[in-house]
C-alpha cells in the first residue's frame, strides 16, 4: 500500500505538458469579447449625440422659397378691382432661439454630455461585470482540472484498495460487513468522478465564450487574499464607485434643470433674412430685409411655470434619494461580500487543516500497521478514504473562496486601492505536491554552475546530483555568465530541457547584497526580466541583510522587504528565500515585522546552521508552530570554511542521507517541507 499511496501523489506532482494559461493573459483579452465592443459602441454613439447636439445650440440658418397665384384687392381707383398675378417670394435668414427655446437647447446639450459620462460609467461597470464572470468561469475551469488530477490519483489508490479488500474477504480474513463499508466508501469517492472530463470540457467551453482560448491549456490557482480590511476601511474608495457616480451626476444634472423662470415656457426666437419676390407682370424684382421676433407660450403661463417647478423639484429629490440608496446598497453589498468570503475562508482554513490531519493518520497508521494485522489494513485503508476526501474537500474549499472573492472585487474593479483593501497576507494554493510525506525534498545550493551550464560536463553533474538524492537545484551565476546574456540564456535552457526527464527541478538562484538597497533593485528586476520567458521551478533569493554590515538598522530591513514585494510581484516564478532565522524572533520596537511580510514567499530556508541535528529540528519546528501561515524547510552547511560545531563538512554523503531520514518523519509532521545544503561544491562525492 506504501508503494500505491506514493506513486498517487507523485502523480499530482508530474508538470502538465499544455500550456500554463493564467487569468492575468484571460483578463487582458477580455476587451476583444463582444459585450465590451458593445459598450465602446454605445459610448461612441453618446459621443456622437452630444457633438450633434452641441452644433444645434444657437445660431441657425433659415430658408423658404413659394410660388402661388395671387389676387390682390387694388384700392387705388375710385372702384374696387382685383389685380391677378403669378408670384415666387424667397426669403434666406437667421434665427436664433429666446428665452425657453434657448433654455430647452442648453439642456439638450447638458443631457447629452451627461449621457457620454453615464455611459463611460455603465462601460466601466459592464467591464466589472464581465470581469466577474470571466474570474468565475476561470476558477471553475481550474476547479474541474484539479477533480479530474484528483481523479486520477484516486483511481489508482481506489482500484488497489478494492483488490486488496476483495482478496482478503474471499479468503476470510475480512468480515463481510468490514468489506462491504470500505467497498461502499471507495465507490462514493470514484462517484465523483463519473463525468470530470466532461466538466472540464464544459467549464473550458463557457471561458472560451467570454475570451479567445487556446485549444489545449491548463489554469493555475490565484492566490487569495487572508486578511481582508473591515468596512470602514472601504468607505473612501465606494465613494468613487461607477454607480454612485453615476447618481451624483444624475443629481447633478437634476439640480441644474429644476430651477424655473417664468419665461422657460415661452418658445421665442428672433430672426434675421432677407427676401425677394418675382412677378409675372414685372421684369423687376423687389427685396427687403426683414427681422422679426416670435413666441409661443402656454396660455395658463403661471400654472406652466408652477408646475415646471415642482417637477423640477422632484426630479430632484428623486436623483437625490437614488444616491442615498445605491450608497446604503453598496454599503450593504461590501458587508455582504467581507462576511462571505470570511466564512469560505474559515472553511477553507479548516479544509488544509484536514488534509494535514489526515497525512498524519496515514503515517500513524502506516507506522503500526505491521504489528495490528488485517485490523491494521482496515485502519490503513480508512485513513487513506480520509485523506482522498480531504484533497477533493480542498478543492473544494478553495473554489468556493475563489469566487467569493471574484464578487468582492466585482465592488471596487480596476480601482488603485483594491488591493491595499484585500489586505497584503495571500494564501497559495500547496505546489503540485502535497504537504507532508510527499513534498518532502532535498536542495541544493550551487553557486558554481559551469559544470551544469557546460554542454560537455552537464550530463554528468545531473546524473551525480541525482545519485545524490538532491532533487531541487538552486543554481547561480558569476558575473561573468550574467554578462554573457544570449550565452546564459541557452545554456540555461538547454540545463531546464535535460533536468526535467530526471525528475529534477531547477530554481534559478539569485545573491548580490546590493540588490537590498533602492539603489540596486532595478538591477534585480531588469536580471529577471531577462530570464522571464525560461520555466524556472522557482526564483530563490540569498539576499541575507546582515551581509551589508552590522547590527542591520531597521530602514535596511524594510528596504530587503521591500525588494522582496517588489520581487514577489515582477517574477514570473514563485519566490524561494534564504534567512537566518533571528529575524522569526519577536521584532524590536522600532523595527518592521519580518516574518508578516513574507506571505508573498513561496518557501524560506532557515539557515539553522547546528551540527547538533536535535537542536537545529527543535529551532525550526518552533519557528513554524509560530508562523503556521508560512512555508519553511531547514538549510545546513557542509561548507569547510565554518566550524566543526556549525557544519557537517567532514560527514560522507551516506552518513548525511542518514540523518536526512531520520529527519523527515519529525520534520514533514511538522510542515517542514526538506533540506537544503549549502553547498553542492562542498557536498561530500
Amino acid at each position: 500500500m506504501r508503494v500505491v499511496w506514493l506513486t498517487s501523489l507523485i502523480f499530482l506532482s508530474l508538470p502538465l505538458a499544455a500550456e500554463e494559461i493564467t487569468l492575468t493573459q484571460l483578463l487582458a483579452r477580455l476587451d476583444e469579447g463582444p459585450a465590451l465592443q458593445q459598450a465602446a459602441q454605445q459610448l461612441q454613439a453618446a459621443q456622437a449625440e452630444q457633438a450633434l447636439r452641441e452644433a444645434e445650440q444657437g445660431w441657425s440658418l433659415f430658408g423658404s422659397a413659394s410660388n402661388g397665384e395671387y389676387r390682390d384687392l387694388d384700392t387705388l381707383g375710385a372702384a374696387e378691382t382685383y389685380d391677378d398675378y403669378v408670384g415666387q417670394d424667397y426669403q434666406l435668414g437667421l434665427r436664433y432661439p429666446l428665452l425657453g427655446s434657448l433654455k430647452r437647447q442648453v439642456e439638450a446639450v447638458n443631457r447629452s454630455r451627461s449621457a457620454v459620462q453615464q455611459q463611460q460609467l455603465q462601460q466601466a461597470l459592464q467591464k466589472a461585470e464581465q470581469r466577474l464572470l470571466l474570474r468565475g468561469a476561470y476558477a471553475d475551469w481550474w476547479a474541474a482540472q484539479a477533480v479530474q488530477q484528483w481523479c486520477g490519483q484516486l483511481q489508482t489508490q481506489a482500484g488497489a484498495a478494492q483488490a486488496s479488500l476483495d482478496t482478503r474477504w474471499r479468503a476470510g480474513w475480512l468480515r463481510t460487513s468490514a468489506a462491504q463499508q470500505q467497498q461502499h466508501a471507495w465507490r462514493a469517492l470514484q462517484r465523483q468522478c463519473r463525468d470530470s472530463a466532461g466538466q472540464q470540457a464544459e467549464a473550458q467551453s463557457m471561458l472560451a465564450l467570454l475570451v479567445p482560448l487556446p485549444a489545449a491549456g491548463t489554469a493555475r490557482a490565484e492566490a487569495l487574499p487572508s486578511q481582508p480590511q473591515s468596512l470602514p476601511a472601504w468607505q473612501g474608495a465606494l465613494t468613487r464607485h461607477p454607480r454612485l457616480s453615476q447618481r451624483e451626476q444624475a443629481l447633478q444634472l437634476a439640480d441644474e434643470q429644476r430651477g424655473s423662470r417664468w419665461y422657460d415656457s415661452v418658445d421665442s426666437s428672433f430672426s434675421l433674412a432677407h427676401s425677394l419676390q418675382n412677378r409675372n407682370d414685372y421684369r423687376r424684382s423687389g427685396d427687403g430685409l426683414v427681422a422679426s421676433l416670435a413666441f409661443a407660450m402656454p396660455f395658463d403661463l403661471l400654472g406652466a411655470d408652477q408646475a415646471r417647478q415642482r417637477l423640477g423639484e422632484a426630479n430632484y429629490q428623486v436623483a437625490q434619494q437614488a444616491l442615498a440608496a445605491e450608497h446604503q446598497q453598496l454599503q450593504f453589498s461590501v458587508l455582504k461580500g467581507l462576511r462571505a468570503y470570511r466564512q469560505s475562508l474559515d472553511a477553507l482554513q479548516a479544509s488544509l487543516e484536514r488534509v494535514q490531519q489526515a497525512e498524519q493518520l496515514w503515517r500513524e497508521r502506516q507506522a503500526r500497521r505491521a504489528v495490528e494485522g488485517e485490523e491494521g489494513l482496515l485502519a490503513l485503508l480508512e485513513a487513506e478514504q480520509g485523506h482522498q476526501a480531504a484533497l477533493l474537500g480542498r478543492i473544494q474549499a478553495w473554489h468556493a473562496a475563489w469566487l467569493r472573492e471574484a464578487e468582492l472585487r466585482l465592488l471596487l474593479d480596476d480601482q488603485a486601492e483594491l488591493e491595499a483593501l484585500l489586505g497584503n497576507g495571500r494564501l497559495h494554493w500547496p505546489s503540485a505536491t502535497d504537504a507532508g510525506v510527499s513534498a518532502w525534498s532535498q536542495g541544493v545550493y550551487i553557486w558554481d554552475s559551469r559544470a551544469l551550464l557546460d554542454p560537455q560536463r552537464r550530463a554528468g553533474e545531473l546524473q551525480r546530483l541525482q545519485r545524490s538524492g538532491l532533487r531541487q537545484l538552486y543554481v547561480g551565476l558569476s558575473a561573468a555568465q550574467v554578462r554573457a546574456e544570449d550565452g546564459s540564456v541557452a545554456a540555461l535552457k538547454a540545463l531546464l530541457q535535460a533536468a526535467e526527464p530526471l525528475g529534477l527541478q531547477v530554481s534559478l538562484l539569485l545573491g548580490e547584497p546590493s540588490w537590498i538597497t533602492p539603489q540596486g533593485r532595478p538591477e534585480l528586476l531588469r536580471l529577471l526580466e531577462r530570464y522571464r520567458q525560461l520555466p524556472f521551478a522557482g526564483l530563490h533569493l540569498d539576499l541575507e541583510v546582515e551581509q551589508l554590515g552590522w547590527p542591520v538598522p531597521p530602514e535596511r530591513l524594510q528596504q530587503w522587504l521591500d525588494t522582496l514585494t517588489a520581487v514577489a510581484q515582477h517574477s514570473p516564478w514563485p519566490l524561494a528565500i534564504s534567512s537566518h532565522p533571528r529575524w522569526f524572533d519577536a521584532p524590536a520596537a522600532d523595527a518592521p515585522c519580518v516574518p508578516c511580510a513574507l506571505e508573498p514567499v513561496e518557501q524560506i530556508s532557515l539557515m539553522i546552521y547546528q551540527r547538533d541535528p536535535q537542536r537545529s529540528a527543535a529551532a525550526v519546528k518552533a519557528i513554524a508552530a509560530r508562523w503556521p501561515q508560512l512555508r519553511f524547510r531547514l538549510a545546513q552547511s557542509v561548507e569547510r570554511k565554518l566550524q566543526d560545531n556549525l557544519s557537517w563538512k567532514d560527514a560522507s554523503a551516506a552518513q548525511l542521507q542518514t540523518q536526512v531520514t531520520a529527519w523527515q518523519p519529525e520534520l514533514a509532521a511538522a510542515g517542514i517541507g526538506g533540506i537544503d545544503w549549502q553547498d553542492w561544491q562542498n557536498y561530500p562525492r
